[in-house]
C-alpha cells in the first residue's frame, strides 16, 4: 500500500517537473492569450483544469480528451455583461444634454453631475458573446470558438468626461487530441496517465477608442476592430492523472509553449488544477492559475475553486469562489438542449477589490 502511494506521489510529482521543464524554455510576450470562459466552469468558481471534458478540454486541458467519447455542438452560444451595463446606458441618456453641454453648465451642475458619476468612474464596465461548434470523437476534437468581449470605461477628466472603449476579438480554430501514455515508453508510468496537445488557428482583431460620453458610436468601435487584425496560432499541453481513479484528478495545462501572432507572440502560462468527486452527483474542483506568476497578480488572483451538485437528471447547481470574488450557476439539461446561466466576478487588476467586475451569463446549447 505505501509503495502504491509513493508511486502516485512520484506521479504527481512529475507532472509539476513536466511543467517547470517546459515552462523554463520561455515566458516571453506580450499579446494577450486567448482566453474563454465556459459559464459551467465561471458557475463553479472557474475551475476546469482536471474537470471540462468534451470539446471543452480544448479550452481548458486537452488531455482530457484522452477520456472522451463522442460528442456534437451544433449550437453553442454564450453571452455576458456586466451587472452595471444598463445602470450606465441609462445615466448616459438620463444625462445627455448636460454631457453633451458640459463646459456650459454651471459649476454647481457640474459638481452635481460629476459626483452623480462616481458609481461608474473608472470602473470596467462590459459585455461579451462566446459562440462555438465542435465535434468530438474518440480522443480528437476540431472545431471553431470565439470570444468577443467590449470593456467600457468613464474617466470624469479634468475639464468634461470621457468614455474609453477596448474591444477584442479572438476567432480560434482548433484541433486537438489527448490518450493516455503507452505502457511500453516508459516502464514506471501507469496506465491512468494521459496527455494532449491542441493547436489553434487565431484571427484577432483589437480596438481602443475614445470619445466624450455622449458621443460613442458602437460602429467606431466596429470600425476599429477591422482595423487593427492580425493572425497567428498557439500550442498548448496538457497532462491528467487520475491519482485516485473515479476519485481524484490532478492535471495541468501549457498554454502557448508555442506561438506567433503578428509581430509578437503570447506568453506562455501554466495553470495546474484538480477535481475530486465524492459522489456521482458532487464534484469539487479547484484551479491556480499562472502557476509561474507571468503576471505580477496576487495569489487570490489566480485561485479558483468551486462545486458541482446534479439534482435529479435535468437540474445543476453550481457555486465557489474566483479570484476571490464568489459565484453561483445552474443548469438544465433535456438530453440535446440544454441551458446555463451563472453570476460571476473578474478581477481586472492586480488584487481581489481593485477593479471588479460582475457579469451575468447565459447560455444555449443544442448537440450531443
Amino acid at each position: 500500500m505505501r509503495l502504491i502511494m509513493k508511486k502516485k506521489i512520484f506521479i504527481s510529482m512529475l507532472i509539476i517537473s513536466l511543467t517547470l521543464c517546459l515552462a523554463s524554455t520561455s515566458f516571453g510576450g506580450n499579446a494577450p492569450t486567448v482566453t474563454f470562459r465556459d459559464i459551467r466552469a465561471m458557475g463553479m468558481g472557474g475551475a476546469g483544469v482536471a474537470t471540462m471534458e468534451g470539446f471543452n478540454a480544448l479550452m481548458y486541458n486537452p488531455a482530457l480528451l484522452g477520456k472522451a467519447g463522442f460528442g456534437l455542438e451544433l449550437i453553442n452560444v454564450q453571452a455576458n455583461m456586466s451587472k452595471d451595463v444598463f445602470d450606465l446606458i441609462d445615466f448616459i441618456d438620463d444625462n445627455e444634454d448636460a454631457l453633451d453641454n458640459f463646459t456650459d453648465l454651471t459649476l454647481a451642475e457640474q459638481e452635481q453631475l460629476l459626483k452623480d458619476m462616481d458609481e461608474f468612474d473608472n470602473n470596467s464596465i462590459g459585455a461579451g458573446v462566446m459562440p462555438k461548434v465542435g465535434l468530438v470523437m474518440s480522443n480528437f476534437a476540431v472545431g471553431a470558438y470565439a470570444t468577443g468581449e467590449v470593456d467600457f470605461k468613464i474617466d470624469k477628466g479634468i475639464f468634461d468626461p470621457k468614455i474609453f472603449a477596448y474591444g477584442h476579438l479572438d476567432i480560434v480554430y482548433s484541433a486537438g487530441y489527448g490518450s493516455k501514455f503507452p505502457l511500453g515508453i516508459i516502464s514506471f508510468l501507469p496506465n491512468n496517465l494521459y496527455y494532449g496537445v491542441d493547436l489553434k488557428i487565431i484571427r484577432r482583431s483589437f480596438a481602443n477608442y475614445k470619445s466624450s460620453a455622449t458621443d460613442l458610436e458602437f460602429d467606431n468601435v466596429i470600425d476599429s476592430l477591422e482595423e487593427n487584425e492580425t493572425n497567428g496560432y498557439g500550442l498548448d499541453f496538457g497532462l491528467l492523472y487520475e491519482m485516485m481513479p473515479g476519485k481524484l484528478t490532478i492535471g495541468a495545462k501549457v498554454n502557448d509553449f508555442l506561438s506567433d501572432i503578428g509581430d509578437d507572440k503570447m506568453p506562455m502560462i501554466v495553470n495546474v488544477g484538480a477535481a475530486y468527486k465524492f459522489s456521482e452527483n458532487l464534484l469539487f474542483a479547484a484551479d491556480y492559475n499562472d502557476f509561474f506568476m507571468h503576471k505580477s497578480a496576487s495569489l487570490f488572483n489566480r485561485l479558483y475553486f468551486g462545486t458541482e451538485i446534479h439534482l435529479g437528471h435535468i437540474l445543476m447547481a453550481r457555486g465557489g469562489f474566483a479570484q476571490g470574488y464568489p459565484s453561483i450557476g445552474a443548469g438544465l439539461s433535456f438530453g440535446a438542449l440544454a441551458f446555463d446561466g451563472a453570476i460571476y466576478g473578474i478581477e481586472k487588476s492586480n488584487n481581489p477589490g481593485g477593479d471588479g467586475d460582475y457579469n451575468y451569463a447565459v447560455r444555449l446549447k443544442i448537440g450531443m
